[in-house]
């Protein structure tokens, strides 16, 4: 609230708000070096602003206006939409001009607003100047009210400026671009926010709108056999995990993430602006915005669109046009383009644009994107929702200057267990006593199953199976053909009935044709009945039957099978000539049965390899490509190992490895260079999922681990963390291959850089475990490949000698011994200490420490601790001790290392002394003169920033109860009658 609590300070505020926190997401995503994971507050409703109106505006009210009129018209959308825009004129300081312009449309608005009332004439014309009636408005009333709301505007913009104060080009540049953003769309904008203030009749259609959008949308359809049902969404909808997404990595931001065990779907969805969601298929992207929109119009009375991308004829289109044709064909709503316009320059709709990804031409997907961009910028209050698969989202991926990324995470355990006692407890026929006993027996059966259950789609239909069948299948491919099977037999086994069907193989084949038509054409939006009757006849008739009136029976049995179902195949409404529509229940099942026809037309390794490239490289359909690989293996022995030794190999010579070190190091690289890469990337990400679905070849498999491998030289683990997930079929085999190749390899371990990147990653894997929000590889995975480096570290003593990568890559692996430190001349246990305070350049820039230094302060001060190497550095903390005692009458005026790994920034030592505060003496006191060395190390390089005062340090080895003779020296250290270092030399001038 404002410091006067005036209602024009209260209300510039509020306006101010989205314009602060659209600075700070975009300040986030552009800071250089460590990222920040920008959370937005939750949204605050306008009709809670209430404030108070000052003696000289109310001693100057117009006739027939009130304070409470007066309060009525400032929380307008148009009024707070014009206090934005004047705050943003105070920001850029862009002069008096646009100010003007600004507070004549304030006039202008609270004139109609006024005119609007009940009971005051309006003329016919008028004009939009205060004067232009002097009994309605007087210049001296419109001069207080501007320049009290002037002064608001520019305290809020001051206000604005002083909470995002910094030095970093992020911020300055977030606020050119925000404030000029919105300057721009001032000329468009300014033309709707000043008509229909009060009555808005011209959207008189948004209540009746948003009651039939609340009506149609909160019935969630639920999987069933008989009967297509549908489910109040508060019974049943399971609110996800989502967290910020960094884009350039596709992996969790790696700064400050919400806490994962709070309600985060409801902050995420209160902080929409201009948002994407990603996911993976099934994951619950379409049902997630769907419920964002009902929350958003039910708490915050936001007026919601959905736009199914799919579903567009044209790429190119007129938002408001398109809007207006969707309400009059989907909600039978009359409303104008013009008035949708009003609509969407104030700070009331949303629009989610759903399924990005289901655009299947390339090119329509990357005009789709700039499309929405430019939607963006051109309605700048309008809320922006667009969902999109995860592994396709980097071919079309919308400007992160932009829009905001968030991605849908895993089902936990605890929301695997609530979405299915909340689905069994909706099923009429299981009773309430019933539920408990299902749920736990379901629990018990899906043990080993979590990549299938923490996909939302898949468990709702393992519950369905597990009704059906009893029983729940152990994989995605067998899950899918269970389902169909289900469904197509028509059988109950509650009831024990079996209904007296069309042959099951053929109804197959019949869905494989129309899943193959409907993939092939550019948009996807459902057969008419005569449309699947001209195309399954004459091909039934020629493969099938005996005759055309057979295959024509069977094709009308079918259908009529499938009217009314929310399963497979389904009606969906009607075309615009009133024709029933069908089509598949999601697209994971029109993939299912494409790859099905496919497979059965297509019987060489070549020709499924040149199909499913395309798709590999660009990220789509991913379940299509793990299905046809399946069904390949099923027809040819070792099919889906060729398959994917000969796809690695195409895109090995295809995008061979960039001369640049990382995927984040995009300086220098051309577009299309990045592009090649970007392919790469997806590609070996999508291959690591197809190897999970299907049996694998040794050969196979070590060609696939070895180009994921390879991945990790530009710094892109995703492909070998999910080989390594530990649900996944291969994951002994392929913890297996990689101790092999490590082992195999480690003799060339200086001269082989993929070899050394490789066994950095083994090493430090741990390091994606403690990094803020969902982890991006799986703790057991982490446990495995731990193993894998113990079983190298006899291979890595060799190296003992060189104070070097291979050095570091021994201790922080857990080889430290005595040796190492104990018997050592004066000289070498300089030079050891030196290097422990030594940065050097990590084989992989953006996993694991920058010095030694670091990886021992890490491990104990990580917020993360569980999953930090302790042990390892507990090791090597015991091993150092000894060499410091060894050496403690000679020690002190080591040399200043060459690239110091100074800490800047203030370092908060009290968790990490916490935390050693438990362990043997000898950890607590070498970790105190390593404190103690590098709160030196920092008076000496960096005197200019505050330090830690050496008398603290020792009163902390007192505390701490170090060893006594150590301890004495630390003291002596306090009183600066000893140094750890030498004087940094002098620079000549």
């Amino acid at each position: 609230m404002s410091a006067t609590g005036s209602m024009l300070g209260v209300v510039a505020d509020f306006a101010g708000e989205e314009i602060l926190h659209r600075i700070q997401r975009i300040a986030a995503e552009r800071t250089i070096g460590t990222p920040v994971a920008y959370v937005a507050p939750p949204r605050r409703s306008a009709d809670d602003l209430v404030g108070t109106w000052s003696d000289s505006i109310l001693a100057k009210l117009p006739r027939a206006m009130s304070p409470e009129l007066m309060c009525r018209f400032a929380r307008t959308p148009e009024f707070i939409a014009l206090t934005r825009m004047l705050i943003a004129v105070d920001i850029v300081a862009e002069g008096t001009a646009p100010k003007r312009r600004i507070m004549s449309s304030v006039g202008a608005a609270l004139e109609d607003f006024y005119r609007g009332l009940p009971g005051v004439n309006r003329p016919g014309s008028s004009s939009v100047a205060w004067q232009s009636n002097p009994e309605i408005f007087t210049p001296v009333f419109g001069q207080a009210f501007f320049t009290q709301m002037d002064e608001q505007c520019a305290r809020a913009a001051d206000n604005i400026k002083h909470r995002t104060r910094s030095t970093q080009d992020a911020h300055r540049w977030a606020f050119s671009i925000v404030a000029t953003d919105i300057m721009n769309s001032i000329s468009t904008s300014l033309e709707y926010l000043t008509r229909d203030v009060a009555r808005r009749t011209s959207l008189d259609w948004v209540d009746r709108y948003r009651m039939l959008f609340t009506a149609n949308h909160r019935e969630i359809t639920s999987p069933d056999l008989h009967v297509r049902r549908t489910v109040d969404y508060t019974d049943l909808f399971v609110g996800p995990t989502v967290f910020r997404l960094d884009t350039k990595s596709m992996r969790p931001h790696t700064g400050r993430q919400p806490d994962l065990n709070a309600d985060t779907f409801t902050r995420f969805y209160t902080a929409i602006d201009r948002s994407v969601l990603v996911g993976d298929p099934g994951g619950g992207k379409s049902t997630s915005s769907t419920v964002a929109a009902l929350e958003l119009a039910r708490e915050y009375n936001l007026v919601p669109f959905i736009v199914v991308l799919r579903e567009l004829e044209e790429p190119e289109f007129h938002l408001p046009t398109l809007l207006s044709n969707l309400l009059h064909r989907r909600y039978e709503i009359e409303a104008s383009a013009e008035s949708i316009m009003k609509l969407l320059h104030e700070d009331s709709a949303l629009i989610v644009f759903d399924g990005l990804d289901e655009v299947f031409n390339n090119a329509d997907r990357a005009h789709l994107a700039k499309k929405i961009e430019s939607i963006a910028k051109a309605y700048q209050f309008l809320k922006i929702l667009v969902t999109c698969r995860k592994i396709g989202y980097a071919t079309a991926a919308l400007n992160p200057q932009l829009f905001t990324a968030y991605e849908i995470g895993s089902f936990s355990e605890r929301r695997i267990e609530t979405y299915v006692k909340q689905w069994f407890s909706v099923q009429p026929d299981v009773r309430s006593d019933e539920v408990v006993h299902a749920v736990r027996d379901f629990m018990e059966q899906s043990t080993g199953m979590r990549d299938l259950t923490e996909n939302p789609l898949l468990l709702a239909f393992m519950c369905v199976l597990y009704r059906g069948l009893g029983t729940i299948p152990e994989d995605r491919a067998s899950l899918y053909e269970k389902c169909i099977e289900l469904l197509l037999s028509e059988r109950d086994r509650h009831f024990r009935i079996v209904v007296d069907i069309p042959n099951v193989a053929t109804t197959k084949t019949a869905l494989a044709r129309l899943a193959h038509f409907e993939l092939d054409r550019e948009t996807i939006t459902g057969f008419t009945e005569q449309a699947i009757v001209d195309e399954l006849v004459p091909f039934l008739a020629e493969r099938t039957f005996a005759s055309r009136q057979q295959a024509e029976e069977f094709v009308h049995a079918m259908l009529a099978r499938c009217r009314g179902r929310a399963w497979i195949f389904t009606d969906i409404g009607l075309d615009r000539n009133d024709r029933d529509l069908f089509t598949f229940t999601h697209a994971s099942f029109r993939e299912y049965f494409g790859a099905l026809y496919f497979v059965r037309t297509h019987q060489s390794v070549h020709a499924v390899v040149d199909h499913l490239y395309p798709l590999v490289t660009a990220g789509k359909s991913e379940i299509y490509a793990q299905v046809c690989c399946a069904l390949f293996e099923e027809r040819s022995l070792a099919g889906a190992s060729d398959v994917i030794a000969a796809m690695v190999d195409k895109l090995r010579g295809d995008f061979p490895a960039s001369r640049h070190s990382t995927y984040s190091d995009m300086r220098g690289r051309s577009a299309d260079e990045s592009r090649r890469m970007t392919k790469r990337r997806v590609g070996a990400a999508y291959l690591a999922g197809i190897a999970n679905c299907v049996p694998l070849s040794t050969a196979a498999m070590r060609s696939l681990l070895r180009f994921a491998l390879e991945q990790l030289t530009f710094d892109d683990s995703a492909a070998v963390a999910r080989l390594l997930d530990p649900v996944s079929k291969h994951h002994q085999a392929i913890i297996e291959l990689l101790a092999e190749d490590f082992t195999k390899n480690i003799v060339e371990l200086p001269a082989e850089p993929t070899t050394r990147r490789q066994l950095w990653f083994a090493i430090h894997a741990r390091y994606l475990l403690a990094a803020p929000g969902p982890a991006v590889i799986k703790p057991r995975a982490v446990v495995a490949i731990n193993q894998v480096t113990l079983a190298v570290g006899p291979y890595l003593r060799k190296f003992a000698g060189n104070l070097d990568i291979e050095y570091v890559m021994l201790l922080q692996s857990g080889h430290a011994d005595l040796d190492q430190f104990t018997g050592l001349s004066e000289v070498r246990f300089d030079k050891v200490f030196v290097f422990l305070f030594e940065q050097y350049v990590s084989p992989l820039s953006t996993l694991g420490p920058t010095s030694m230094a670091e990886w021992i302060f890490d491990s104990f001060a990580s917020h993360r601790r569980s999953v930090m190497p302790v042990a390892r550095v507990a090791m090597f903390l015991r091993c150092f001790e000894a060499g410091l005692r060894e050496q403690l009458k000679s020690l002190g005026a080591h040399s200043i290392p060459d690239h110091p790994a100074v800490a800047v920034d203030h370092f908060d030592y009290f968790p990490l002394l916490k935390r050693v505060a438990g362990y043997a003496v000898e950890c607590r006191t070498a970790l105190l003169f390593l404190v103690a060395a590098r709160v030196e190390l920092n008076e000496k390089l960096v005197p200019s920033v505050p330090v830690t005062p050496r008398a603290t340090v020792a009163e902390w080895a007192r505390d701490l109860r170090v060893a006594p003779d150590l301890a004495a020296w630390l003291d002596l250290w306090a009183q600066d009658r000893k140094d750890l270092w030498s004087p940094p030399p002098q620079v000549a001038e």
